[in-house]
């Protein structure tokens, strides 16, 4: 018999409150903090987090000035300039976590790489790309402790701008 208003208002904050106690309970937080300390993500940390985590919208952030990245393409012309990069296989312990990122360059030249989720998830047909595909089964047996369980996607940030080669 109340308000629909106060009703709404309940839910969300119901909903802000189950989003914080759930974030705060996430045990791959925790992981994060303890290994996140020097910037880097390296692959064994990364799979700890993913099989830790219990929040699909999860974010962790590193140092993109400890990356090189080797530019794939151009820029694109439009207002937001993305080009393709691979992270050098000089590092292949960068190469493996991070793989193929999305390179931004705003108006002044400054470059980002944008936001990428950590997961195991294919990409198209396995005959489509099945090398890619095939790292992504093997990525998910090693992440998951040979099939044996299993994780949850997070995204992970970057600050700063890498290191680009061409």
């Amino acid at each position: 018999g109340g308000k629909f208003a106060n009703g709404a208002q309940t839910a969300a904050i119901q909903y802000l409150f189950n989003q914080v106690a759930s974030s705060k309970n996430n045990p791959a937080k925790k992981v994060a903090n303890k290994v996140l300390k020097d910037g880097r993500l390296s692959l064994g940390e990364a799979n700890e987090i993913w099989r830790e985590n219990n929040d699909p919208i999860f974010q962790v952030t590193v140092d993109a000035t400890q990356l090189t990245v080797k530019q794939l393409g151009q820029f694109n012309s439009s207002d937001n300039a993305i080009a393709i990069a691979r992270v050098s296989y000089t590092t292949p312990s960068d190469w493996v976590v991070y793989g193929f990122v999305t390179l931004h360059q705003d108006s002044s030249g400054t470059i980002t790489i944008l936001p990428d989720q950590y997961d195991f998830q294919p990409h198209g047909s396995f005959s489509d790309r099945p090398v890619r595909n095939f790292e992504t089964y093997g990525g998910f047996y090693l992440a998951s402790r040979a099939g044996t369980s299993a994780g949850t996607d997070f995204t992970i940030n970057f600050s700063g701008s890498p290191n680009v080669v061409k």
